[in-house]
């Protein structure tokens, strides 16, 4: 054999060759080399931070905890809310009377206004100085005629009675409106001045004390005063029936 052959074909003798020696070869690296160490890990009381790896659910805790942090507290303002309001403490306050108002009469209505003071000047009017349209207007109606229930209107009449049997009412006469008097739209005023005169005629009249009369009015409506109606009717009435006439100072309670 030569020395090719015995060789490796490199011209280098065969590897089993008694004389031959194998270059030293370096060792393999480890499979799984071990990262070096900080000092805590030989710390068998010491743990490490626990940290999230990627990928881990921590924002979706999040999100839930969120979202039932928002249900409780909408819940707690639900209540909140429907609770029923409290109920407004209200001073205790005697209960006052309910003042005593004057009435006030109206063209079709007799109504009382003896607490106005008289008029220095009764004004009275006779029936006999009516006019056509006045006469009319207040029906047969006369000074001293006694009756129960005087009408709205007038102008139909009205059944009178004696005045010697128990009664209501009695014509104390007419008044004139004719001059001195505010304006028919004034209202109060022209209703005061009317109250003023049918005092002042009621004056006149031989009303006892004992009868504690009052006044009542009637008198003409805005058509009839447009139309010179200018006279109003004067009641003498009370509270309750009486006896008499007023006019002759035979009236008295019933």
């Amino acid at each position: 054999m030569s020395y090719d052959q015995q060789g490796d074909g490199l011209g280098r003798p065969a590897a089993d060759t008694p004389n031959f020696v194998s270059p030293a070869q370096p060792p393999p690296p480890p499979t799984n080399p071990r990262p070096p160490q900080p000092g805590w890990a030989y710390n068998p009381f010491y743990r490490p931070p626990v940290t999230s790896a990627p990928g881990s659910n921590r924002p979706v805790i999040v999100f839930i905890a969120l979202i039932v942090l928002s249900a409780i507290i909408g819940v707690v303002v639900g209540l909140q809310q429907s609770k029923p309001a409290p109920r407004p403490t209200i001073p205790y306050a005697p209960t006052l009377p309910m003042p005593t108002l004057a009435p006030v009469p109206t063209a079709t209505s007799t109504l009382d206004w003896s607490a106005t003071p008289p008029d220095p000047t009764p004004y009275p009017r006779d029936r006999e100085a009516l006019t056509a349209k006045e006469s009319a207007y207040y029906g047969n109606l006369r000074q001293g005629d006694c009756l129960n229930d005087p009408p709205d209107d007038l102008t139909g009449g009205w059944p009178t009675v004696d005045c010697s049997v128990p009664h209501n009412y009695q014509v104390a006469g007419f008044v004139d409106l004719s001059e001195g008097m505010p304006d028919y739209d004034d209202g109060i005023n022209f209703e005061f001045s009317l109250s003023h005169r049918c005092n002042s005629l009621k004056a006149t009249l031989s009303v006892p004390p004992a009868l504690h009369s009052i006044v009542a009015i009637s008198y003409p409506n805005e058509t009839a005063w447009n139309d010179d109606v200018l006279v109003a009717l004067c009641w003498v009435t009370t509270h309750g029936q009486w006896v008499g006439s007023v006019i002759d100072g035979t009236a008295g309670p019933a």
